[in-house]
């Protein structure tokens, strides 16, 4: 059995596409991709087509990992393989193929996400030693009712929000949920500021609405202010529902993974999703 690879951009987005829907057509969160959605996230989530890869058995496209770029770190987007090419080290052989292409070009992280209940994935990644770094979960519930226009609420641009994120330098913002994404988001996403506190939102006239986004400027009062927020974008109309989202093929239940280089190593360490 042999292992080849094929930059996804020699590819193409089309039958990468395809590629991904067959790996992902059993996966527990249901979603298809399209070549405009895969236009879309080389925009948002700084997906590198040069940096992704196919690989193939025996020359048969057997798999996929779509990596993301920034800085000194990289991202495993979402990585796959066709249910006929498991346990057949084709994900393994594809995972230490791109680690060892972000060393070459100089990365010292990598980072991903993987459903807690995905165990051969979270298997896969710690066996190549990446660590875990944080449970990511997702909320949704009823908006508060009987709530009154809140004074000081306006409209701001989706790029204020991302600075107030990136100020939050403590923070180790998620890949999807940082100010470096935010930053990308375009209408009909909206953002609104209140008090120092700021929010983006996806549809936000329709019945359920997402919150992509929520950061709290300075000390003082941030839970209080947040929530202050949150009511005031909340109101009308009645009947709205919240919800605050993780990231597109990730879900409920997910755990953040990491692998730093270190002096030791002569293998780069990273973050990771799939």
């Amino acid at each position: 059995m042999a292992f080849s690879f094929t930059p996804v951009s020699g590819f193409g987005l089309v039958p990468t596409a395809e590629l991904i829907n067959r790996a992902f057509a059993d996966y527990v969160v249901k979603f298809q991709l399209t070549e405009p959605a895969l236009w879309q996230a080389a925009r948002l989530d700084s997906i590198d087509f040069n940096a992704s890869c196919v690989v193939n058995v025996d020359g048969t496209p057997a798999g996929v990992a779509l990596m993301a770029r920034r800085g000194w770190t990289s991202r495993v987007a979402a990585m796959a393989v066709v249910p006929e090419f498991r346990r057949q080290r084709a994900g393994r052989a594809l995972m230490e193929y791109v680690l060892a292409e972000a060393k070459q070009r100089g990365e010292r992280a990598m980072v991903l996400e993987v459903l807690t209940s995905n165990t051969p994935a979270v298997r896969l990644y710690e066996s190549l030693e990446f660590r875990r770094v944080r449970r990511l979960t997702s909320y949704a519930g009823p908006a508060p009712s009987g709530l009154l226009p809140a004074p000081g609420l306006a409209e701001a641009d989706l790029r204020a929000v991302a600075a107030a994120l990136i100020r939050e330098e403590a923070i180790n913002w998620p890949w999807q949920l940082s100010g470096e994404t935010i930053a990308m988001l375009t209408p009909p996403h909206v953002a609104y500021e209140l008090d120092g506190a700021w929010v983006a939102l996806v549809n936000a006239a329709g019945p359920s609405v997402t919150i992509r986004a929520l950061a709290v400027d300075g000390p003082g009062r941030r839970t209080e202010r947040a929530v202050r927020l949150l009511h005031a974008v909340s109101g009308p109309p009645p009947g709205h529902r919240l919800a605050c989202e993780r990231h597109l093929a990730g879900g409920p239940r997910a755990v953040d993974h990491r692998r730093r280089a270190h002096a030791r190593r002569t293998k780069p360490v990273a973050d990771g999703r799939a």
